[in-house]
């Protein structure tokens, strides 16, 4: 189960409304190890220690593809490939006019602003089948939130207990 919380948005004009917006909870991050450990208790006829060898060499194997160039796709997970960030230039390379010397250098600080890893849902995993098996529910926060701000209405609509008088 996913967790959601609440949040407001910093809007950029003073005069805009903030909006509210739902975000996951993060949980616990399960590292190699404990995924090793997770995967043996599925019945599987490996040990932990030789599942968590298997992953080291899987995560070296697919980061060494991806620093070549190649994407990497896990059948019914995800596609992992490198997406990079690019500055802006007038002209092509930003090829001096007068030189003809090339300004734009492919490298970070020049061409690309940032590099990043994208993954892309693959198979079983694309959005039309998460939309399909992901499950939320609030987390303890925002219920708290949920049941105050809902508290409120309810009173504004109760009728006045206050003695008016007459």
């Amino acid at each position: 189960m996913v967790e959601l919380t609440w949040y407001q948005a910093n809007s950029m004009e003073e005069t805009t409304e903030k909006l509210w917006y739902v975000r996951p909870v993060p949980k616990e991050t399960l590292n190699i190890h404990e995924m090793a450990m997770h995967m043996a208790e599925h019945n599987s006829p490996f040990s932990s220690g030789t599942i968590e060898g298997i992953l080291i060499d899987f995560v070296k194997c697919v980061r060494e593809q991806l620093l070549n160039g190649r994407s990497v796709k896990i059948d019914d997970l995800a596609i992992f490939k490198i997406s990079v960030r690019s500055n802006g230039f007038k002209k092509i390379a930003d090829i001096d006019p007068n030189t003809g010397d090339v300004r734009a250098q492919a490298k970070i600080g020049s061409a690309v602003k940032q590099a990043k890893l994208l993954t892309l849902p693959s198979g079983q995993f694309s959005r039309a089948e998460l939309g399909q098996d992901v499950r939320f529910s609030w987390d303890t926060a925002s219920r708290v939130k949920i049941d105050a701000e809902r508290k409120k209405i309810v009173r504004s609509f109760a009728p006045s207990t206050q003695d008016d008088g007459e």
